[in-house]
């Protein structure tokens, strides 16, 4: 038997930890909703709730990473970048067209918070990719329908 017995289970539930105390790490998130809280440094999509208990409040995921690792290899690769309260948008690397941060109807506070959201709402919402399609011209159109059929 080896002097050094790792029990890679316990090293799994500590890596992949779904509950703090809030006052140990309130700092590093930012309150999107009433007890809904986010990683300053993390996705958009990753929402934390504060809850209370006996002993004080904690800080537990509202995610699951399973389902976030299936659904993250089943995106396509959407990409915004912010320049100018433009939205310059790409799929797959390629660039795409520019939108008006106020044609979309997104206030100057926002444009920020919207550039991390836009690219799983792409990926998941045929509709706004169709709305998206409407503001470029129609060669545009049938340029990149011809390269990228599963956006119709």
């Amino acid at each position: 038997m080896p002097k050094f017995l790792v029990d890679l289970d316990q090293v799994a539930r500590n890596m992949s930890k779904r509950a703090f105390k809030f006052a140990d790490v309130q700092d590093k998130f930012e309150r999107v909703a009433f007890d809904i809280f986010r990683k300053k440094d993390g996705n958009a999509e990753e929402l934390w709730q504060v809850q209370n208990a006996d002993d004080g409040d904690y800080i537990v995921a509202l995610y699951n990473d399973e389902e976030e690792k299936i659904a993250t290899a089943s995106v396509p690769a959407w990409s915004v970048i912010v320049k100018n309260a433009d939205f310059h948008i790409f799929y797959k690397q390629d660039y795409l067209c520019k939108v008006a941060a106020s044609q979309l109807g997104f206030e100057n506070t926002d444009i920020e918070l919207a550039q991390r959201y836009l690219p799983s709402k792409l990926a998941s919402n045929k509709n706004l990719v169709k709305a998206l399609f409407n503001t470029v011209n129609n060669e545009t159109r049938k340029e990149w329908l011809a390269k990228y059929p599963e956006l119709c």
